[in-house]
């Protein structure tokens, strides 16, 4: 076997390297500060009420896990008993934590549960996007699009919808626990809330570039989209209701939002619903932020998943195992 050739790195070279494929070594990371002597939540003070809303936040949670218990229980019920529990279960669990968030608008782990309960239900790990509708053949082999409101697109429009109220939950949850400034410190329960609603939101975009990978798509369907628009407008204006409700805490959040946005997401928001022109290596490079960010408030799934996220340091390490095999292939 021939003897490898050892080429000369600089250091900005390994320090490029590095930014890739192990984003927190680089020298521009933020650094977070996490102070025990803060209060819990930023916005509510009375441990009184912030012991109701979690104990009633874990009597949603408890509805779950006391749905999984059944159904391992019991795994001869039919595939329709089984569905029509599980949706009983979300909308019980569901209406629980709206309840919670109707009350106290400015709450965040409300929103944070909420969403991964938008998720329980409707699925996470990848989202099974049709990569077009299909048609209908009629006599004489004319063929007609299908309506819009065929199974098609009716499951299609529920997988947007459900990402979109996940997302909007998410928004809200990191706006409330984010700190005011990046070189300002939150709370250890900020903190993992933070670190959960950053990693869920990076799961959101990572299942959605799988789906659009398996769909062999590059984008959402544009007529899904279409479709699903006075859903998207029913959403906002919900939205809306509900940050008005917020009063000074919800303001407050605004304006942190309003006077500078920050590289690292601490304070930034996307845009409402930008999302729904993103390319598929667009959700991937925002699912890989999501997940870095999440790292930085303490998340090790973060760490994790923040390289395996990233296109470019996958597109690396192809580069580096094609290299490999062809000195291997010269011996």
């Amino acid at each position: 076997m021939a003897a490898a050739t050892a080429i000369p790195l600089s250091n900005n070279d390994l320090q490029i390297l590095n930014t890739v494929f192990d984003p927190e070594s680089s020298s521009d990371t933020p650094t977070i500060r996490i102070d025990a002597c803060l209060p819990p939540d930023p916005h509510i003070f009375d441990p009184a009420i912030l012991t109701n809303l979690r104990n009633r936040e874990l009597s949603a949670i408890r509805l779950i896990e006391s749905y999984a218990t059944q159904t391992q229980d019991q795994p001869n019920n039919s595939n329709a008993d089984v569905s029509s529990t599980r949706r009983e279960t979300y909308l019980q669990a569901h209406a629980i934590l709206t309840s919670i968030i109707t009350e106290h608008p400015d709450y965040a782990s409300a929103y944070n549960n909420r969403a991964q309960l938008h998720r329980w239900r409707f699925g996470s790990d990848s989202l099974p996007f049709v990569p077009s509708a299909p048609t209908i053949v009629l006599s004489g082999d004319a063929q007609t699009s299908t309506p819009n409101n065929s199974p098609w697109h009716q499951q299609q429009q529920q997988q947007v919808a459900s990402i979109a109220q996940t997302l909007a939950d998410l928004a809200t949850a990191i706006k409330l626990a984010s700190p005011r400034s990046q070189a300002a410190a939150v709370s250890p329960q900020q903190a993992r809330i933070l670190a959960n609603a950053w990693t869920q939101r990076g799961a959101v975009y990572l299942s959605v570039a799988r789906g659009l990978k398996g769909a062999g798509l590059d984008r959402l369907p544009d007529v899904v989209l279409a479709s699903s628009a006075s859903g998207t407008a029913t959403s906002a204006a919900s939205a809306s209701a509900s940050a008005a409700a917020a009063g000074d805490a919800s303001a407050e959040a605004e304006a942190w939002e309003g006077e500078g946005e920050m590289e690292y997401g601490f304070a930034r928001e996307d845009g409402a619903e930008e999302w729904k022109g993103w390319d598929r290596v667009r959700f991937e490079e925002e699912g890989s932020r999501c997940f870095y960010v999440a790292g930085l408030y303490g998340s090790e799934v973060g760490r994790a998943m923040a390289v395996m996220a990233n296109p470019y340091a996958r597109l690396c390490g192809a580069i580096v195992k094609e290299a490999i095999r062809g000195e291997s292939g010269k011996g």
